[in-house]
Formats: structure tokens, C-alpha cells, sequence
């Protein structure tokens, strides 16, 4: 975000010249690593069959501080949830993931064509913002907590007499 160079000059003369962003840009959330939840589990994967991701961590982190005369609250809300199902294919995003059982189809799903063990990555991407007792506020960035997981993907025989 470019600097908006916004002051609060306090009623009491001589006090201190407090910006709110430098204010806002001090503060520190760090959201937990999400937490890789599929279906089926971890270990009973098939190939062929759809696999549905989500994570348990989907919830607004924020946090406020004060300096002199002004107060910001900093927010980071999760905004996407990219996957890497460690297969090779690439990565897909989702947005706004439903917890499991909440939908019955989700957008976060994929399907695994070979079998073996394979690492998924989920990245939980978070947008952070800022809003101040004095009207400044404004976008701060992202945050993204990474995690891994590990998954053994099967394959089933089937013997037709």
C-alpha cells in the first residue's frame, strides 16, 4: 500500500506526533499453520476417487494497540486456501472452503490418477487491514501460514470371474 502520510496531532500542545500506520505496522498476528483435514483420511486415499480438502483453522485473527491518544485494530481474515496435493499436477485454490459436512460439494477437491506416497501443501492466504480511532486505515498485506501433510494414495484391484 503506498504511505498515505495521515497524522494525529493530540490536543494536548507539545504531545507527540503519532502515525497510525507506523502504529498499525507494529502490530504482530501470526495466524496458526492450518491444519490439513481430507476425505477420505489421510492414509485411505484411492486413486480415482475424489479426494475433498479443507482446514479447521478459518477464523479472523485480529488484535489492537495503543499509542498516545490513538487505537488500531488489526485484522487478518482468511481469504483463500491454496493446495498442493504433492502430485505433481500444480496447485488449486480455494475460496472460502466449507468445513467438512457443512456443503454437500465442495470446489477443494482433487483427484489423484497414480498411486504412492505424496506430501500435500496447503497455504492459508490471509488479507490484513487496519482501522483507527483518528479515521486512518487501510490494506496492510497478506500473511500465509504454510503446513504439509503426508498421503498415501492406493490403488484398487478389481478380479471380474
Amino acid at each position: 500500500p503506498e504511505y498515505q502520510g495521515f497524522f494525529f496531532f493530540p490536543d494536548a500542545p507539545g504531545g507527540p506526533v503519532i502515525d497510525p500506520w507506523v502504529v498499525a505496522r507494529q502490530v504482530r498476528i501470526t495466524p496458526p499453520a492450518p491444519e490439513i483435514r481430507t476425505s477420505p483420511a489421510l492414509g485411505d486415499h484411492l486413486v480415482g476417487m475424489t479426494a475433498w480438502y479443507w482446514v479447521d483453522r478459518w477464523q479472523t485473527q485480529s488484535r489492537s494497540v495503543s499509542a498516545g491518544g490513538v487505537t488500531v485494530t488489526v485484522q487478518a481474515v482468511p481469504a483463500t486456501l491454496t493446495i498442493d496435493p504433492g502430485d505433481g499436477t500444480g496447485t488449486f485454490t480455494c475460496v472460502n472452503p466449507p468445513a467438512y459436512g457443512s456443503a454437500a460439494s465442495s470446489t477443494c477437491t482433487h483427484v489423484y490418477e497414480q498411486s504412492g506416497n505424496v506430501t500435500a501443501t496447503a497455504t492459508l492466504t490471509y488479507n490484513t487491514s487496519f482501522t483507527s480511532n483518528v479515521g486512518a486505515g487501510g490494506p496492510l498485506g497478506t500473511i500465509q501460514p504454510t503446513a504439509t501433510a503426508q498421503l498415501t494414495v492406493s490403488e484398487a484391484q478389481a478380479i471380474n470371474t
